[in-house]
């Protein structure tokens, strides 16, 4: 009998047909609630203008006027920051490391740095293994060198985010 009907849960393609898109929901509402923090993860106060976005750049561009570099060495309790410039301009005592985390912004963190040496600067910090935007930034924000730390990364160079014009 080629002709004889059956029930509609004994149809494989049926079951195909509900099983998908419950799949699709189940997939949408788990990552509806495993996402967390913000999408826009930098921490730099950005004007948006339809689709064009500025920033205020004069920290980045008093770096590279400045000469200043550094270079982060990261230790499983400590980041010790060397910063030296080409001008005998001082750098200050109040200097803060900020560290932003790639993709979760709960682990963002701003380490106040004390001096601790001869153009040194320390935090006591365990950042953990991650990878993150780093920020050198001065107590009035006048200047910043930035870099970046990637896995494993035990020393990360530091510099203004603009070049020198050609």
């Amino acid at each position: 009998m080629s002709g004889a009907l059956h029930a509609w849960y004994r149809q494989p393609v049926m079951w195909l047909a509900i099983a998908l898109p419950l799949v699709a929901v189940a997939a949408a509402l788990a990552l509806a609630f495993g996402a967390h923090g913000g999408f826009d993860l930098s921490p730099d106060p950005v004007q948006r203008i339809a689709q064009v976005q500025t920033a205020d750049e004069s920290a980045d561009r008093r770096a590279l006027q400045l000469g200043l570099r550094g270079e982060v060495e990261w230790g499983a309790a400590e980041v010790v920051v060397h910063v030296r410039g080409d001008t005998a301009t001082a750098v200050g005592d109040a200097l803060a490391l900020l560290a932003v985390h790639a993709t979760d912004s709960a682990q963002d963190r701003r380490l106040p740095l004390q001096p601790c040496g001869s153009d040194r600067y320390c935090a006591r910090s365990a950042l953990g293994n991650a990878r993150f935007d780093l920020a050198l930034v001065d107590a009035g924000g006048s200047w910043r060198i930035v870099g970046v730390r990637e896995l494993g990364q035990q020393r990360i160079a530091l510099g203004p985010a603009w070049s020198a014009p050609r």
